[in-house]
């Protein structure tokens, strides 16, 4: 299947294109983002909209500094009710919406969701291996961890990108039937339902992490440094203080000096940094 794939890169092709979204009665969506892979924090850097016919990658890059602004006619849309959001696997894709612009998703059908409630073998089932099982072909997934946030984009990440909402009406479609044979339909819509709800925890939410009392006087102060954020965001932006880092090994501390400019954090040994 050869869709017609429209490349949108400013605020007027993305008004547009949103109000035909407003139009219809459900959309296929994914987004690529990238998750301190090649920048740091979080950054959506693709947004892809099936609309039965053709694929729309909207690219919200060119839209910087104003990009929530450019990209509000298409979250009108997501916020939307009367228009069917239909995701593979969303929670991801929804707390990064919440997280860096405040929208909410309404109304989203989830094909993983309808995928487990079926009780099959796998409970955490790709959207590869969902098209492989479901449509009996497979798609080129090779694109999945390269840099999303690098321009122009190549032909291959555009064709892999514009397949991950390609099937997904086929998909949710064929998995509604079924669900509906074995009596569970409601159970998905319920599932569904609970989605909305999901909202990323943002740091002035969050408890502050505790240390042993032996360790209350230094800093950061949390045992895992790379798994939170608020005390990662603090030791960051703290000039005083000895720094304290963990031993990839046990999870305790290792270290009480701060890396200096020329070895860095990544040149300390069993220092535990992401992958």
């Amino acid at each position: 299947m050869k869709p017609t794939i429209h490349y949108l890169t400013t605020a007027a092709q993305v008004a547009e294109a949103a109000a035909h979204f407003a139009t219809l009665p459900r959309i296929g969506i994914d987004l690529e983002f990238d998750d301190n892979r090649y920048r740091y924090g979080r950054h959506v850097a693709l947004i892809q909209v099936f609309d039965g016919e053709s694929v729309y990658l909207i690219d919200p890059l060119p839209l910087e500094p104003e990009m929530a602004a450019g990209l509000e006619p298409l979250f009108s849309v997501l916020r939307d009710p009367a228009v069917a959001k239909v995701f593979h696997s969303c929670k991801s894709d929804i707390l990064l919406l919440d997280e860096l612009f405040d929208v909410h998703c309404r109304s989203i059908i989830d094909t993983s969701v309808q995928f487990t409630l079926l009780a099959l073998e796998d409970n955490n089932i790709s959207l590869g291996r969902l098209i492989q099982s479901e449509l009996g072909f497979e798609v080129d997934k090779g694109e999945q961890k390269s840099n999303w946030l690098k321009r122009p984009l190549t032909e291959a990440q555009k064709e892999y990108a514009a397949n991950d909402v390609l099937y997904l009406f086929e998909l949710t479609d064929r998995l509604a039937v079924r669900l509906q044979e074995q009596g569970r339909a409601q159970w998905a819509a319920e599932e569904n339902l609970a989605l909305e709800a999901v909202r990323y925890g943002r740091d002035e939410l969050r408890p502050t992490c505790a240390w042993p009392a032996s360790f209350a006087s230094v800093r950061p102060s949390c045992r895992c440094f790379a798994s939170c954020m608020p005390c990662a965001t603090a030791w960051r932006g703290s000039s005083t203080g000895p720094a304290i880092w963990c031993s990839a090994t046990t999870g305790w501390p290792s270290w009480r000096i701060s890396p200096s400019p020329r070895t860095g954090l990544c040149a300390m040994p069993e220092v535990y940094t992401p992958s």
